[in-house]
């Protein structure tokens, strides 16, 4: 039997495959590079809810939920001319594809990236689970210049996200602005000489943990999205020419001077570490987040700017 005809298109959306060092693998290309199927698994990845019971209740009361590792899946297929180019095409995609082409010193995900029509970009961070298997082909079916396998990858961090970073320089403090808790709501700021206020919004449909970039001279500096009431204070002065970084990505939370010193001890008991973030729609109405910052001493060099990624629950 003559091998499966796949006939050549034009792709108007790709699917790539990018590996923790930087090297990119098409899915889709116009000519022998295709995906049979689309791909499974990029809806609403696995949900866990967090339930409680009580003395002879039937049933139980929902309190929460978690998300779970999502699974992804896909069909790739690639056409050659010859057992040559085949052997060829088998081992170019082994390359891509192996859990060790990794970062010397480093073990990280890589990337699956769906670009869409109109330009859009989603990531998800994954980790090759199982396949190529390049199991025989069927009896009776000549194709053994291509091979069509079935790969299954797994993101432990289940959210897509848009992999161009956003930036916001923060309005800065007035010297001795300061914002003090519990607020009291509703809450008003003055337009002149009161505690600044920026409207940062949000398109994702899930939640983004932040970086925070503090540049001195200023003295006890504290952001606060004032949309979800959290905070985050830093009780010690940033010096002219000094930088503290807040890292509130989830799993690694930390708080940096540009010389690499820890300073997540400086932090006041009563900052939100663990939950500060942006919010989306309808934790933040539109996804509108309103952030202010306070602290004293802040001079020309200070800065206080917010670097996020929009993330989604699902594509």
């Amino acid at each position: 039997m003559p091998s499966q005809v796949i006939p050549r298109y034009r792709p108007i959306e790709f699917d790539r495959y990018i590996t923790p060092d930087g090297n990119v693998y098409n899915f889709e290309n116009a000519y022998d590079q295709f995906l049979i199927s689309g791909i499974s698994g990029q809806g609403l990845p696995p949900v866990n809810y967090r339930t409680q019971r009580g003395p002879f209740q039937d049933g139980v009361t929902p309190l929460g939920f978690v998300l779970g590792s999502r699974t992804v899946i896909l069909t790739h297929r690639r056409n050659t001319g010859c057992r040559d180019e085949y052997w060829g095409a088998r081992a170019d995609f082994m390359n891509f594809i192996r859990p060790n082409r990794q970062v010397v010193g480093e073990f990280t995900p890589g990337t699956l990236r769906r670009e869409e029509p109109n330009g859009a970009k989603r990531d998800l961070c994954v980790f090759i689970l199982s396949g190529p298997d390049f199991i025989g082909t069927q009896q009776g079916r000549w194709d053994e210049f291509n091979f069509q396998e079935i790969i299954t990858f797994v993101a432990h961090d289940p959210l897509f996200f848009d992999p161009d970073q956003q930036l916001l320089d923060l309005l800065l403090p007035a010297s001795g602005d300061e914002l003090d808790f519990p607020i009291t709501f509703p809450i008003r700021f003055s337009s002149d000489g009161g505690v600044p206020l920026d409207t940062l919004t949000y398109n994702g449909t899930y939640k983004s943990f932040p970086i925070i970039i503090i540049q001195g001279p200023i003295k006890n500096p504290v952001i606060t999205n004032v949309t979800t009431n959290e905070r985050i204070e830093l009780e010690t002065t940033i010096l002219t020419g000094r930088t503290v970084t807040i890292n509130l990505g989830f799993g690694n939370k930390t708080v940096v001077d540009d010389l690499g010193t820890n300073l997540i001890g400086e932090l006041t008991t009563d900052s939100d570490l663990a939950e500060w973030h942006i919010a989306a729609d309808p934790e933040a109405p539109g996804g509108v987040n309103r952030i202010g910052t306070g602290g004293s001493g802040a001079g020309v060099p200070t800065r206080i700017a917010i670097q996020w990624f929009e993330r989604f629950i699902g594509i």
